[in-house]
């Protein structure tokens, strides 16, 4: 990460395709939300979501909160409510709230707490799916900071909520993403439920979605639909914005681990404009500081059968 357009070390996309997926039907998707004591951005979502024109058929939010009380003004959104034991992370809650394998719904819509997104963010969706072929398996939007802020301007800059593209490009120059960023990502659900979901060995917010993705990239299409746009709001704090790529950093030695890549041990850049070389040099620090330190813990207490399990997965797709 660190870069607008950035690249994982990835082997060449498989030419097989093992799922032909469905015209994008509005009514036919559900929207997930995972939820960690942020209500007040859940309401952002929510609000958004349902000013959505088309909009999603359902919305699920997974409470992934230590208890299963909610606050009393979601109880008047039409949305179902997810509730289990404990806080067991957003890979987790993401699976329970996409667990309806055999429903109407053809599509899952990821996104996040705190989302904005542009009206007509499903017609983009399905306008990408029309240019391209039947074999798609999920589209990606662009995430952008929301407000005028230096980190969210930064953010948005860097392009650190989109996701990783292939370094050929594809016909006519358009990107082709390796992953998906679940801020703002479509997901066909049999895809979603042929890989067992988000890997769990992923237990903080970051990497369960690039892992997925790459899991993903080995069914089918993965496109790219960059005026799909959720606007994220990051918080204006510096530790904040330190926490956040030191989870990355060790979300990208697991993930190198588990997909034998080169080292994401990411190297220094100079951001674009100068006024945020400040900013990128504490991302790279951070970064540095959360890949030593799951280096040192060995694979962030990921077992090696449980690595196993995940390798042979990735094998048999």
């Amino acid at each position: 990460m660190g870069a607008t357009h950035y690249s994982l070390p990835l082997p060449p996309k498989p030419n097989r395709t093992s799922i032909v997926s469905p015209k994008i039907e509005p009514q036919k998707i559900r929207a997930v939300i995972p939820v960690y004591k942020d209500w007040e951005g859940l309401k952002v979502t929510l609000d958004s979501l349902q000013a959505l024109n088309p909009r999603p058929g359902a919305i699920t939010v997974a409470n992934d909160n230590a208890d299963n009380r909610i606050p009393e003004w979601l109880k008047t959104y039409p949305v179902e409510i997810i509730n289990y034991n404990g806080n067991r992370g957003p890979a987790y809650a993401r699976n329970r709230g996409s667990e309806h394998s055999n429903t109407e719904f053809d599509w899952i819509y990821f996104t996040d707490c705190g989302c904005e997104h542009v009206s007509n963010l499903i017609t983009y969706f399905m306008n990408a799916q029309k240019s391209s072929s039947d074999s798609i398996v999920a589209i990606c939007g662009t995430v952008a900071g929301k407000g005028r802020g230096k980190i969210n301007r930064y953010m948005t800059e860097m392009g650190i909520l989109n996701p990783p593209f292939e370094k050929d490009l594809g016909h006519q120059g358009e990107k082709i993403p390796q992953a998906i960023i679940t801020a703002n990502a479509l997901v066909y659900a049999p895809a979603f439920h042929q890989l067992n979901g988000f890997s769990t060995a992923f237990g903080e917010a970051g990497g369960e979605d690039l892992d997925f993705g790459i899991r993903l990239r080995n069914l089918g299409s993965l496109l790219y639909a960059p005026r799909a746009i959720v606007y994220h709001e990051f918080d204006e704090d510096l530790q904040d914005f330190k926490n956040r790529f030191e989870r990355y950093g060790r979300a990208n030695r697991l993930l190198e681990q588990i997909h034998k890549l080169p080292s994401l041990r990411p190297e220094p850049f100079m951001s674009v404009p100068p006024e945020f070389n400040d900013l990128a040099e504490l991302q790279i620090e951070a970064l540095h500081s959360g890949y030593d330190e799951a280096q040192l813990a060995n694979m962030v207490k990921f077992p090696a059968r449980a690595l196993k399990r995940a390798a042979l997965k990735i094998l048999r797709v």
